[in-house]
């Protein structure tokens, strides 16, 4: 028989995992937003000559572009980290709920 100390804390830990991967998603989020910043502000270093002009379908589409860039270096194995480090530095900073 199970006991109720036993699933409370089995209860605790899946609660646990379940913030863990809260905690990763939003870390990689922040990277993504932060990665799309950075493209963001170096496409706007280049010479305005884009294929669809300088009008709004290019900054349209120029912003999807950064935003999926963004989320694949962040998604891939070329991260620069930001997620790792922030997971670890609120990770240990969150350990009292």
């Amino acid at each position: 028989m199970v006991s109720e100390s036993r699933l409370a804390g089995d209860a605790k830990a899946a609660a646990r995992a379940a913030e863990d991967a809260r905690l990763k998603e939003a870390c990689a989020g922040f990277e993504a937003i932060m990665l799309q910043t950075m493209l963001k502000g170096m496409r706007q270093t280049l010479p305005g000559d884009g294929i669809f002009g300088q009008g709004q379908a290019e900054e349209i589409w120029q912003s999807r572009l950064d935003q999926e860039l963004a989320e694949r270096i962040s998604k891939g194995g070329n991260s620069p980290g930001l997620r790792d480090f922030l997971y670890r530095q609120l990770s240990r900073s969150g350990g009292d709920g």
